[in-house]
């Protein structure tokens, strides 16, 4: 690469049909859509105003003559180094982005109002952390920190409450995704059905779902603050697989005293009814409370399987130039035996902060230090006070 940034750029020859950001297979959807929402671009319901576009003009200037170009020497790319998308932090294409996500004076409860709640919530968990890690570290902070409710920016924004229970519920979607991942990564390619939930039973202590449920950490504090359950008896846990079982029950026992701001992003009325919910979950380990937990995992892996059966065949297609039926799914079963083509990805569902986080770096609002950690800047300072 560094060698074809010496020879130059061929515009020519990266824009020709079918090369990347091609119209038909590029990211042009994408970024519109961005730049709607940010209202960069006109829509019918845009909540932002026209502003001065010679300001955007003004951070890109040069580009449009560049992209008449059929070749762009190395010293012409010199000459352009504030187009490098670094130059954002000081230049005014940044400063729009920067007064675009910060959006004040947005009316309350609108898209631009929450973005710029997310926005300012984020800055003060950097503030008052500095994580290494935007999604273990920040997150962590935001579910289980005491500062947090007592902070005078943090307890001011609606924001907060919204995206604990999202963040919350991240997690035992996450441990049930690590669950399946966990149960097919063991099928040695074929096995028999009553050998498929071995990987979680085997792991289980011989106790009933009531004496485990007893055993494991409380998750709220008297003044409504989370305790790190999950980690507390995730780090106990001697295999991931207990982990995430441990995980998902303490996810359904935080529902009895959720607070009232949380508890519609954590489970909504609708989701509430769902299989595999937090409310099923509870549902399930109040009929189970006497019986064996090994029997209840069984349970709930048969659960699992049949449920992964009825989602892969709900989407089934019929290939009419071939004649065939194709099933999207990487695990089948057979009467009693189960087998697979592949591995599950698990993991959890990304929220999208660390992508967040670093467009927020590219606007001169946070910085990573010389130690790896994020730091917020004068500018983020300053879209604090």
């Amino acid at each position: 690469m560094e060698s074809r940034i010496k020879d130059g750029l061929n515009l020519g020859q990266l824009s020709r049909p079918g090369a990347y950001a091609g119209r038909s297979i590029g990211y042009k959807g994408q970024y519109q859509a961005s730049e709607m929402l940010l209202g960069l671009l006109p829509t019918s319901n845009s909540q932002i105003t026209a502003f001065d576009t010679s300001r955007l003009n003004d951070g890109f200037r040069g580009l449009y003559e560049l992209t008449r170009e059929e070749h762009v020497s190395e010293e012409q790319l010199r000459t352009n180094c504030h187009l490098c998308v670094c130059g954002s932090r000081t230049e005014s294409d940044g400063a729009v982005l920067r007064e675009l996500l910060l959006a004040q004076g947005a009316d309350p409860d609108t898209d631009h109002d929450k973005r710029r709640q997310t926005v300012r919530m984020v800055l003060r968990l950097v503030q008052l952390r500095a994580p290494a890690s935007i999604n273990t570290e920040l997150v962590d902070t935001l579910n289980y920190s005491p500062a947090v409710r007592d902070d005078d920016v943090l307890s001011q924004l609606d924001a907060v409450p919204a995206w604990q229970g999202v963040t919350l519920r991240n997690r035992s979607v996450g441990a049930w995704r690590g669950i399946w991942a966990g149960l097919v990564a063991a099928v040695p390619g074929l096995c028999h059905r009553s050998e498929f939930s071995a990987p979680l039973t085997d792991v289980l202590p011989s106790i009933s779902v009531g004496q485990y449920l007893r055993s494991l950490p409380k998750v709220w504090a008297p003044d409504g603050t989370a305790y790190p359950a999950e980690l507390e008896q995730s780090a106990a846990c001697e295999s991931d697989m207990e982990a995430f079982m441990a995980t998902i029950l303490l996810g359904s026992l935080r529902l009895a005293r959720i607070p009232d701001r949380v508890r519609p992003y954590f489970e909504s009325k609708g989701d509430s009814l769902q299989e595999m919910s937090p409310s099923w979950l509870l549902n399930q380990i109040h009929e189970w409370d006497g019986r064996a937990l090994k029997d209840f995992a069984r349970h709930i892996v048969e659960l699992l399987l049949r449920r992964a059966n009825r989602l892969s065949m709900r989407k089934a297609r019929f290939d009419s130039s071939t004649g065939t039926i194709k099933i999207p799914t990487r695990i089948f079963f057979r009467d009693d035996l189960v087998f697979k083509d592949s591995n599950e990805g698990g993991g959890s569902v990304s929220l999208r902060w660390a992508p967040l986080v670093h467009v927020l770096s590219g606007i001169d609002l946070l910085v990573r230090d010389e130690n790896e950690k994020w730091q917020i800047t004068d500018q983020g300072a300053e879209a604090l006070a």
